[in-house]
């Protein structure tokens, strides 16, 4: 139970505090029931090493289609009675589905998901998440249980790679951030200087130096396939201001439009540079 403790009364304080006592006990019974499962489904998703004839029985238990869901907190993790009260909410929800935690982060298994789960059961879990201070990634669907782990993965980097380009959102789906979550995973476990186009640098300079915003408007334009209308109705300006500014572009830091690999090149640098560290 979140309770802003400056705000409350003495009795509000001290109910709240025979609640979490008892949703300890709760919670405690209620989770050793699927507790064998639960391990290794965790060893699944986190660590890879479950038995092939452990992960045999789950899937007949578990069924496909399967779908990971991640959320992690984006601020420091409450205490761990919230989280635990949290993944039973969640769980009782939906009898498809089993949560565990790992570290600031609540993860979902949801199995047998067909269209209407799909849609009507992951909104009311994304209703519920999102009451709290948190971001979720959503892995694509599959269907072979022992690959849980590298959709884990996809839902992870989606929350890293979703949040480098549109902070302002909650939910962010491997489909839509796959490029990024590459370029995110790839960041994790190597420094992105050195990878990094040295014209991306000299622009990002350039535009500190000079106030100047020549890196968005470029990556506004490779992202719209260098369609100067549409990219300029992102933008917000008009297409000719859009033309003046790719032509100082050119003309600055001498970016050939019709080299593809130059063009490829930059892209990833882009996405490279915008990813958190």
């Amino acid at each position: 139970m979140l309770l802003d403790e400056e705000k409350a009364s003495d009795d509000e304080i001290w109910l709240t505090t025979i609640f979490n006592k008892a949703a300890v006990s709760i919670l405690t019974a209620l989770e050793k029931s699927d507790a064998p499962s639960r391990q290794i489904i965790s060893d699944i998703i986190l660590k890879e090493n479950a038995s092939p004839e452990s992960i045999r029985a789950l899937s007949v238990q578990y069924r496909p289609p399967y779908m990971i869901v991640a959320a992690s907190w984006t601020e420091s993790s409450p205490d761990d009675i919230v989280s635990r009260s949290l993944v039973k909410e969640l769980q009782l929800m939906d009898s498809s589905t089993l949560t565990i935690i790992e570290e600031n982060t609540i993860i979902l298994l949801c199995y047998d998901m067909d269209e209407r789960k799909n849609n009507e059961c992951l909104e009311k879990i994304f209703d519920k998440i999102l009451q709290y201070p948190m971001h979720i990634g959503v892995s694509d669907k599959y269907t072979g249980l022992s690959d849980s782990h590298g959709y884990y993965e996809q839902a992870r980097l989606s929350i890293k790679a979703g949040f480098a380009q549109e902070p302002q959102k909650k939910i962010y789906r491997y489909n839509e951030y796959s490029p990024m979550q590459i370029v995110s995973g790839f960041a994790e476990h190597y420094c992105r200087k050195p990878f990094i186009d040295p014209i991306v640098l000299d622009i990002k300079s350039h535009d500190k130096k000079n106030g100047s915003d020549y890196l968005k408007t470029l990556d506004v334009y490779l992202s719209h396939m260098m369609n100067v209308k549409s990219a300029a109705e992102e933008l917000c300006i008009h297409p000719n201001s859009m033309h003046y500014r790719i032509s100082r572009i050119e003309e600055l830091f001498g970016i050939d439009f019709n080299d593809p690999r130059q063009i490829q090149t930059l892209i990833l640098s882009i996405m490279l540079d915008s990813v958190q560290k």
